[in-house]
């Protein structure tokens, strides 16, 4: 049976099986370097899509490396 795509007011897929397989799964490093390396460069829904998350969980992750102060390391961090 097919899931019904579901968007949030502000235009965001809600989650979907279908299209989100890495939902409430752990972050690999080579994961979090790829997100950070073209959250500047990618559209955030394109950059969800590519590695199967909502564009929450990819918003929420990079505004706690962030805050953390480990944007930069996986920024530079070799894929």
């Amino acid at each position: 049976m097919e899931e019904q795509v579901v968007y949030d007011k502000l235009g965001r897929m809600k989650y979907n099986p279908e299209f989100h397989e890495n939902h409430n799964k752990p972050y690999t490093t080579k994961e979090i370097a790829y997100i950070c390396k073209n959250f500047k460069v990618m559209p955030i829904k394109t950059l969800a899509m590519s590695v199967g998350r909502t564009e929450n969980a990819v918003r929420n992750l990079v505004d706690r490396l962030k805050r953390d102060k480990l944007f930069e390391f996986y920024l530079n961090h070799e894929l």
